[in-house]
């Protein structure tokens, strides 16, 4: 108990214990900036953020998810590869979406990842191994995809 009374009278004579300077600029500080402003700051603040938050969907990007979107149906409609394969050409045109999404940051990264499986499996760009000239069926592009995006561990898949 001895040590602690001493180390306090100790620390209560140091110069910046007794130092009547912090609050002189504390008040230095006051008279410079009105209370009255700090609390229109503070309330400026509070509704820009609120507001931001009232938003749907507050980082996307309207022209450039439409240009990406315009992107993806002008490569729909315009033979990009010379090849027959359709199969193909949807896969350029997920490609060129992703890419334009990605580059334009329309919409955050994670939604851009996120929606590229699902249009994977509903344009039928995913082939049959055991027949190479059919496309899988819809469940069977859904499976294939799901089972290589996540393992056992991360999701259990119904079946």
């Amino acid at each position: 108990m001895k040590t602690l009374d001493e180390w306090m009278e100790t620390l209560g004579n140091q110069p910046f214990v007794t130092s009547e300077e912090p609050v002189d600029m504390m008040e230095a500080i006051a008279t410079l900036v009105s209370r009255d402003k700090l609390i229109e700051w503070e309330r400026f603040a509070f509704e820009k953020h609120f507001s931001e938050q009232d938003r749907l969907f507050p980082s996307v990007r309207p022209w450039a998810l439409a240009l990406s979107v315009l992107i993806f149906v002008i490569s729909m409609k315009l033979p990009l590869i010379p090849t027959a394969d359709i199969a193909a050409r949807k896969c350029l045109s997920i490609l060129l979406l992703a890419l334009s999404l990605w580059i334009t940051e329309a919409v955050p990264y994670f939604a851009t990842a996120v929606i590229i499986p699902p249009c994977i499996v509903f344009m039928d760009v995913l082939k049959d191994p055991s027949t190479p000239g059919r496309n899988l069926s819809k469940e069977q592009a859904a499976q294939f995809v799901m089972e290589h995006m996540f393992n056992h561990t991360t999701v259990r898949c119904l079946q």
